[in-house]
């Protein structure tokens, strides 16, 4: 039963970055990075202990990786979308 709360959390999480990622103001796809730095610096500072700091920080790090290579794609993917309404749009305009 955890595995699959688990998983749901990883899903949620995942499928949440994307639409944030899909929006047009930017900043909204930086959210979740900005707040996993936030959390890793925190959980570094205040409740790491015993040279668990280095495991921690390689945790959030890779959580970072994951949101901001969501964040990417997400915003190619929006460029995308925007180019094709562009070229719908020229190509109506030419009939």
């Amino acid at each position: 039963m955890k595995l699959a709360l688990d998983i749901l959390i990883i899903v949620l999480w995942m499928a949440l970055q994307t639409y944030l990622s899909k929006r047009k103001q930017k900043l909204f796809g930086l959210i979740i990075p900005a707040l996993i730095i936030i959390a890793g610096i925190l959980f570094n500072l205040l409740i790491a202990k015993d040279g668990k700091h280095l495991e921690a920080a390689g945790a959030f790090f890779m959580l970072f990786l994951i949101n901001i290579g969501i964040y990417f794609d997400g915003r190619k993917s929006l460029e995308k979308h925007k180019q094709k309404e562009l070229d719908k749009m020229s190509i109506h305009d030419l009939k």
